[in-house]
């Protein structure tokens, strides 16, 4: 009853939120004050439930944001609950779970050209491979002119990360015997990682020496690097028995017919495990007064230095596929086909998407989603698919409805 209850509250409370099997919210774009004070909230709460082998999945999960700024500083912080359950429709086991916790907790300072953050936090870089994770840490971010630069650093933990505790969806989604999971310590000091980004976009820059304009068939065609960058990358502590360092440069590059072109390299130095990391990203975007269509495509290689070299970094968490949600650690090389079309007019959206692993382990994933939004306070997202564990001779359907509903 207790539970129901809960969850109850929580539909009271909601606000929309993304499509994802994960705590990503948007709580930030949605605050609103406590009558005249600095005090800002906003809340949210998403509810699924599905199929998959043999197995019912249902999950649920609520935030509640405060934000109190002044002057040049925030405080920040969302907090939330989670319940899961699993049901063996050939068993009955009935297997579930519900947490408390943490997705942001920090203390921002804005200057002129700059922001300071430290707390607990979502944790990027510039580049597009390396980072995608939440930490307790530190960043640092610079923005003047065409330069820019990206500061993250700090310590992984079991309770708050996007694999851990209260984000994770491996309990749903557990389909994958053997599976290599991302390391992450359960104190601060176990698993850490620091990085830094330096980015240069020449069409910020009064002169633009990398653009260039050639013409066929009689028509003008723009060609252009719009960003080019340098990373360096660690991962290091007291569970991480291999410390690595990755530096690497990536680019964006604006090409003819509406195409971006990203591609990325980085080089893995770590002790018997020296190797070389690529991604090449094709993205295309086209807008009518009508609808909105994109298309795109990823390949993530390797070439291996030495012969039983291991792509190391942890939190990239690519989230490559509805349920396998395969990242560097799968083995790669990865890839990833997609295309969307949305409706602004009738706030309806289509995507068909397609990941793979095609190294030691071959894993593929076809999804199809729909998305709907009614009004303001009402969005469902239906996904089907086909999971491909060829290694152990598995084909797996699944399906889920997720309901986001804003009061």
């Amino acid at each position: 009853m207790k539970r129901v209850l809960f969850i109850l509250f929580l539909f009271v409370i909601a606000s929309p939120m993304y499509a994802q099997w994960e705590c990503r919210s948007q709580l930030s774009s949605n605050l609103k004050p406590f009558g005249q004070s600095k005090l800002y909230w906003a809340s949210e709460v998403t509810l699924g439930a599905g199929y998959l082998t043999n197995n019912a999945i249902f999950n649920s999960m609520g935030f509640l944001g405060l934000d109190y700024s002044f002057k040049n500083s925030v405080l920040f912080s969302e907090i939330g609950y989670k319940y899961w359950d699993r049901v063996d429709l050939d068993s009955k086991n009935n297997f579930n779970n519900g947490h408390f916790g943490i997705r942001e907790l920090f203390y921002q300072y804005k200057g002129s050209n700059s922001r300071v953050t430290a707390g607990i936090q979502s944790a990027t870089l510039d580049d597009y491979f390396l980072l995608n994770e939440r930490m307790l840490g530190v960043n640092y971010k610079y923005n003047k002119n065409a330069w820019a630069l990206n500061f993250n650093g700090g310590t992984v933990i079991k309770g708050f990360s996007r694999n851990g505790l209260f984000c994770s969806v491996g309990y749903l989604y557990d389909v994958v015997q053997g599976r290599s999971l991302a390391l992450i310590g359960g104190t601060p000091g176990e698993t850490n990682f620091a990085g830094v980004s330096i980015k240069y976009s020449p069409s910020k820059a009064k002169t633009n020496e990398f653009e260039s304009e050639f013409s066929e068939n009689g028509e003008k065609r723009g060609f252009k690097i719009e960003d080019i960058g340098l990373v360096l990358y660690s991962e290091f502590g007291s569970l991480i028995n291999n410390i690595v360092y990755i530096p690497g440069l990536f680019l964006k590059v604006e090409m003819p017919a509406n195409l971006t072109f990203k591609p990325e390299v980085l080089y893995q130095i770590s002790d018997q495990n020296n190797a070389i990391i690529y991604s090449l990203a094709l993205e295309s975007n086209l807008v009518t007064s009508k609808n909105k269509f994109s298309v795109n495509a990823r390949y993530i290689g390797s070439y291996k230095i030495d012969e039983s070299a291991k792509i190391l970094n942890s939190y990239s968490n690519l989230f490559m596929g509805d349920v396998l949600r395969l990242d560097s650690r799968d083995a790669l090389p990865l890839l990833q086909i997609g295309a969307r079309v949305s409706f602004p007019s009738i706030k309806t959206h289509f995507k068909l998407q397609y990941s793979a692993a095609m190294g030691s382990i071959p894993l593929s994933e076809l999804n199809f989603e729909y998305g709907k939004r009614f009004a303001k306070f009402l969005q469902i997202v239906a996904v089907t698919g086909l999971v491909n564990n060829s290694q152990q001779g598995q084909k797996l359907f699944f399906g889920r409805v997720e309901c986001r509903i804003s009061l």
